[in-house]
């Protein structure tokens, strides 16, 4: 990266600076005869005699003469702030393009720290750098050189406009620049101290908020909220007092601005006005200096904007460079390369010599060696020494001292390609990116690096043309990114091993009751019918009495487990929402509740939910848990039907004071309310007899309905999910402890109808994030599918398969099986845990590390 701003902007952005340029020139003879257009409009057409005149050849009378100058007048404004539209179009261009490119930059170099960077920089230091302290520079690139050069060249065609009226009043427009001149960038230097103490500051007052966010749970069980709540009171204490101490520069200087821009006009009413007192100066001249005075006070102003803004974002950029730079970010070419440079590194783990240095529990490791194929355990080091070891291993830490070297290569000196394919890293919290299952489990093998090139998207070409204007990769960040040559097969046979190692780890049950809960696309209906339908006659055939579970659908009687819009229409509409409440907003929806009258009864209903809502808002406190107790309901929700029924209360109109928005609310209520689930006391006879009396009306209207399936049609229903259009019954909500059952009886009926594997890669599209509801053992499973499928030829385990139960015995026996050829060391909890290692390092206390044969426990190698 350029270390100095401008070396910067002038590489990467000198075509379009040349660009604006060009428009600058072109505007400037416009600007000067706009300035003497208006002396001529009061001297010649509004003060003048000797008419007609000629004009490009024509005779004008004063009138179209007077008309025909405030025209040209009317062009020149037209066409000089039509040059400015297009120098502000391409400035703003300029900059988005220039800071997409410096932010990709910075991120680039973010990939190439060393991982013992790190532990000195922290996450929101980091994003704060990259979104925040720049953010004001994309404003700036492009003025980098067109505002000096446009606000500049008015300011000297201003001026000189003046000098040629008279000498006296130009040099009286001029005769405070130098004075601001020597001032200003004095006063700036203080600034761009207080900037980079602002920028440090608020850097570290976003690592205080993002490290209290991290440890929420921690806060909770350790009553910490009050201290860290004062952590974050003294950074922004800091940050408050440098800013004002900003505030007080920034105005000081713009004080010394607006009295110095307004004291020459002073200069110019007195002895301008003597002069035209005298005859030395006609009136026009005067009149068109004052407005050609006042034009020049925008671009000295601007000019003197720039020097502050120079000075700032000048030193921003440094800063930020600063700490995006040294020694330890890896060159580019051990993240780039290719060729020999990418090839996986072959061969033994070999550690000479190694010292773990500070932290490491003392680590010391004389000499080990790890074959190919060979398996070994690692005990003891409890104190840190044995995670530090594995570490090393992998190539996540740096010895002080000595050497880990995989087939005679330094790991230090190997590229992260060689060491993404040839070694894998399972410890105790694995990254989630925040895609779907599948993307993380794939997470090892993205290393496909799909071209937009190859797309013919319209939108994807843009995004091509816009990458390569700015320096970004020009890969297909939403393209197949998957290496299936290092997982050794194609795309199918992937996908395939994909669904026998979830199974293998134990983590198709959870995917599985994910997939339950998730819908299909709608254009994937016909697929899944015939394998809903097959399930469902399984199902059937097990003969099960489910009374005691489900709530069968009946057409003359209410379903207390079901929605009101469900027992309503007596069907389920096709289109997908996320809430049954969101069909409010959907017309095909709405246009039958209307037609069948049953919208004034849902309205009334809502009111008598609402109602129950106040009460129970009334009763308990604002932050009470219980107002979080309603499945089906949010808070915001029943403090909003709370507000409503106060303002309805104190309303003159009463119930003709709804408007759209209280009515929509009130249908939401309705619509998902669950009688057996919500319990609360707005159904009696008369209510439930009205609205199996809608019903009957709806089943008429929606038999041949194709926006609905209703629930006497044996149809799969894209907006019901997998385990609605298995069993369309209703779920007993007094049954809960028994839904288990119907889940397992379930579970059989997709595994004979033949489905199963297929639900598994349902339920791998899921998305999850980082910071999401996987547990800590899903994290370390997925880790492990994610360590297995690109075949490495060293995998490590840390925190997963390491103890002496039957389990994880299991697991280190599968996990053998699947990796015959490569190496894989492991850290054992318990000293019995290593039944099938061939070797075991034992880590004694002081950190010394021994290798033992299994055969041998007693005997050094």
């Amino acid at each position: 990266m350029e270390s100095r701003f401008f070396r910067f902007v002038w590489k990467y952005s000198k075509r379009d600076q040349l660009i604006i340029s060009a428009l600058t020139i072109v505007s400037f003879p416009l600007v000067y005869v706009s300035l003497e257009v208006p002396k001529i409009i009061i001297n010649e057409a509004i003060s003048g005699s000797d008419f007609p005149k000629e004009y490009v050849g024509l005779e004008f009378e004063q009138i179209p003469y007077l008309l025909l100058l405030c025209g040209l007048y009317l062009f020149l404004v037209i066409a000089i702030n039509g040059i400015k539209w297009l120098m502000n179009i391409q400035i703003g261009m300029t900059g988005e393009r220039m800071l997409r490119r410096l932010r990709y930059m910075l991120f680039e170099r973010v990939m190439r720290f060393r991982i013992v960077r790190f532990r000195s920089t922290r996450p929101g230091e980091v994003i704060q750098s990259i979104l925040g302290e720049i953010e004001p520079l994309g404003g700036f690139f492009g003025e980098v050189i067109s505002t000096p050069f446009f606000q500049g060249g008015l300011l000297c065609v201003y001026v000189t406009f003046i000098f040629v009226q008279d000498w006296i009043l130009g040099l009286a427009a001029i005769s405070l620049y130098p004075i601001q001149a020597w001032l200003i960038p004095k006063l700036q230097k203080k600034i761009v101290r207080l900037n980079k103490e602002r920028a440090a500051n608020t850097r570290a007052l976003a690592d205080t908020i993002g490290e209290a966010v991290n440890v929420v749970p921690d806060i909770h069980t350790n009553d910490t909220a009050r201290w860290h709540l004062a952590q974050s009171s003294a950074g922004l204490y800091s940050n408050t007092k440098i800013r004002l101490e900003l505030f007080k520069r920034k105005f000081t200087i713009k004080f010394i601005n607006n009295f110095m821009n307004h004291l020459t006009p002073f200069f110019f009413y007195s002895a301008g006005g003597y002069l035209v007192i005298k005859g030395d100066l006609d009136f026009g001249s005067l009149v068109a200096v004052l407005a050609a005075y006042k034009d020049v006070a925008a671009p000295w102003k601007a000019v003197l904007n720039y020097v502050q803004r120079w000075s700032d974002f000048n030193s921003r950029y440094l800063f930020v460079i600063e700490a995006f730079s040294g020694d330890d970010v890896l060159d580019d070419k051990r993240v780039y390369a290719t060729g020999a440079d990418a090839q996986p590194l072959k061969g033994a783990l070999e550690f000479r010599n190694v010292e773990g240095g500070p932290g490491t529990g003392g680590l010391t490791v004389p000499e080990l060696t790890l074959d190919p194929g060979a398996m070994m355990a690692v005990t003891g080091g409890a104190s840190g020494a044995r995670e530090a070891m594995l570490k090393l291993a992998a190539g996540l830490a740096i010895p002080v001292s000595g050497r880990v070297a995989m087939g005679g290569k330094a790991l230090t000196d190997a590229t992260l390609p060689q060491v993404g394919q040839s070694i894998a890293y399972v410890g105790a919290e694995p990254g989630i990116v925040s895609h779907s299952i599948r993307d993380n489990l794939l997470y090892g093998l993205f290393r496909g690096n799909p071209d937009l090139a190859t797309e013919g998207d319209a939108i994807l070409a843009d995004m091509l043309r816009e990458a390569r204007l700015t320096g970004n990769t020009t890969a297909n960040a939403d393209g197949d990114w998957v290496d299936y040559g290092q997982a050794g097969n194609d795309a199918q046979a992937v996908d395939e091993r994909l669904l026998e190692l979830v199974e293998m780890v134990g983590l198709s049950g959870e995917i599985y009751s994910a997939a339950l809960e998730s819908r299909v696309d709608a254009s994937q209906t016909e697929v899944w019918t015939g394998r809903i339908a097959e399930a469902r006659r399984h199902l059937d055939a097990m003969g099960e009495d489910l009374s005691d579970i489900l709530e069968d659908w009946d057409p003359g009687r209410f379903n207390t487990n079901a929605t009101i819009l469900e027992n309503v229409l007596y069907a389920r509409p096709v289109k997908i929402r996320d809430d049954i409440a969101d069909y409010v907003q959907e017309n095909a929806v709405m246009t039958v509740l209307t037609a069948i009258g049953a919208v004034p009864k849902l309205i009334e209903l809502g009111r008598g939910i609402a109602s129950e809502f106040a009460e129970l808002v009334e009763a308990v406190e604002a932050d009470s848990a219980v107002l979080d107790s309603f499945a089906g309901y949010a808070r915001t929700d029943i403090l909003a039907a709370s507000e409503l029924v106060v303002a309805l209360s104190s309303s003159a109109r009463g119930k003709d004071a709804l408007n759209a928005e209280q009515r929509e609310l009130l249908l939401r209520l309705a619509f998902g309310f669950i009688p057996a689930r919500d319990r609360l006391d707005v159904l009696d006879d008369d209510r439930i007899a009205k609205i199996l009396g809608c019903r009957t009306q709806a089943r008429e209207l929606l038999s041949q309905h194709k926006d609905f399936v209703t629930f006497e049609e044996d149809k799969f229903n894209p907006a019901r999910n997998i385990s609605g259009n298995l069993v369309t019954a209703k779920r007993r909500f007094d049954r809960r402890n028994a839904w288990k059952r119907l889940d397992a009886m379930m579970e059989d009926a997709v595994t004979k109808a033949g489905f199963r594997d297929d639900l598994i890669r349902l339920g791998l599209t899921r998305q999850v994030s980082a910071s999401g509801a996987l547990s800590g053992s899903s994290k370390r499973r997925i880790g492990l599918v994610r360590a297995l499928i690109k075949r490495p030829e060293i995998l490590i385990l840390d925190g997963i398969a390491g103890s002496d139960s039957p389990a994880d015995i299991e697991l280190r026996k599968a996990v053998r099986e699947e990796l015959p050829d490569a190496a894989i060391l492991y850290a054992a909890s318990e000293d019995t845990a290593v039944e099938i290692a061939e070797h075991v390092a034992v880590i004694a206390e002081s950190g010394q590390v021994r290798c033992e044969t299994r055969a041998n426990r007693a005997g050094n190698v």
